[in-house]
């Protein structure tokens, strides 16, 4: 239960942060509604007092302001909201930083990793390539013809249902489509929208997945390559899934086939 609540905090994380909603609402907490109405995020001067709240307007969430309604603080209480408020300056800062949350910037065209957004035609873009060129370790240049035919068929196909899948299971899905020579429609774009969502990124889950893989370490399998390593991984995940331990699981035939 565990294990599925992470996967389904770590996407809908990256989910909220496919827009820029989310650090708004942060910045709003300090930042003039006037200056917001007007700015976009990624010009506003966070460090510029004329662009913040008066003091007492600023917001603290709403356990915070209850409490300090119930316990004044006093004599401190200026201190306190300041340095709250320089926390939440120094927060939207090291954000900005770490995403780029411009209306031209990667995270902006990443919108399309969202099925529905993928398939609107009015706010999906004609190609791909804006996006692919960013990532040239999974889109290299010389599949960016067949990667934006894919994708510009993929815009205009009527049969691919949005459905309740996950984003990982709806681009890994869209290469069951094939043509009447039985070839696959989009092979590209499944596998470069599909790598797309598994970057490389540091977080609490890639640290428990870095643990495992010292734990494989002995004095005899040090050496091991990183395919090895990887299908040591993939058995124990198959294993605890299952409930069952490694002497009583019996994998089934299709999966010593491969």
């Amino acid at each position: 239960m565990a294990s599925k609540k992470r996967k389904w905090y770590t996407q809908n994380f990256k989910k909220s942060w496919l827009k820029d909603a989310e650090l708004k609402n942060i910045v709003s907490c300090f930042i003039k509604e006037n200056v917001l109405a007007v700015s976009k995020l990624s010009d506003i001067d966070l460090n510029n007092t004329t662009n913040h709240k008066d003091m007492g307007d600023v917001y603290f969430d709403g356990c915070t302001m209850r409490y300090l309604e119930q316990n004044p603080i006093v004599g401190g209480l200026a201190r306190f909201k300041t340095d709250c408020k320089n926390f939440l300056i120094e927060l939207c800062s090291q954000i900005k930083t770490r995403f780029p949350l411009d209306e031209a910037g990667v995270f902006t065209i990443l919108e399309i990793l969202d099925p529905k957004e993928a398939r609107n035609l009015t706010n999906s873009p004609q190609s791909i390539i804006p996006l692919a060129s960013n990532f040239p370790a999974i889109a290299p240049e010389n599949i960016f013809n067949e990667l934006d035919d894919e994708w510009r068929l993929f815009r205009q196909y009527k049969d691919i249902p949005v459905s309740s899948k996950s984003i990982l299971e709806f681009w890994y899905s869209i290469r069951n489509f094939k043509d009447g020579l039985h070839h696959t429609k989009f092979e590209r774009l499944s596998q470069f929208m599909t790598n797309l969502t598994v970057l490389p990124h540091s977080s609490a889950c890639v640290e428990r997945i870095f643990s495992q893989v010292n734990y494989t370490k002995t004095k005899f399998t040090n050496m091991l390559n990183a395919e090895t390593v990887t299908d040591r991984l993939l058995a124990k995940q198959v294993i605890t899934r299952k409930g069952t331990s490694c002497i009583s699981w019996e994998p089934n035939v299709k999966l010593i086939k491969r």
